[in-house]
């Protein structure tokens, strides 16, 4: 009897990607949120810098410094502003269920519900009269 109306696998992977939205929201924030650390501590380093002779060795620190950060901020917010934005975008588990609900409940499933439910009645009025 392998007449399934809705796939039993689909609901594997209704689990799967929901699971999967939840680790990129996750690292999507965590990113996301580390990305800004570093943008403050670039914006920091950047502002501070001008305040101290070029020659010295505070200065050729912080613009090394600045350079880092405006590194890691650019890595992080690239990987984690999509990973934010792709998790809105995977269904969550009741919406791939609601899909599947709605792919499958079409007029003509409707007709032959209600037609099953009508033999079954009939089937035990017609039992119950016989008795």
């Amino acid at each position: 009897m392998n007449n399934y109306i809705i796939d039993p696998s689909v609901f594997y992977w209704v689990n799967v990607f929901d699971n999967l939205q939840t680790v990129f929201i996750i690292f999507g924030l965590i990113l996301t949120l580390s990305g800004i650390g570093f943008l403050i501590g670039w914006f920091m380093y950047h502002n501070e810098k001008f305040y101290y002779d070029t020659e010295s060795e505070y200065y050729i620190r912080a613009k090394r410094d600045e350079k880092l950060c405006k590194q890691w901020a650019m890595v992080l917010l690239i990987i984690g502003i999509p990973l934010v934005l792709v998790s809105i975008f995977i269904p969550s588990k009741q919406t791939g269920i609601e899909m599947m609900v709605a792919k499958t409940a079409t007029f003509e499933n409707v007709d032959w519900t209600v037609a099953q439910v009508k033999e079954i009645i009939d089937y035990i009025v017609s039992a119950l009269n016989g008795v």
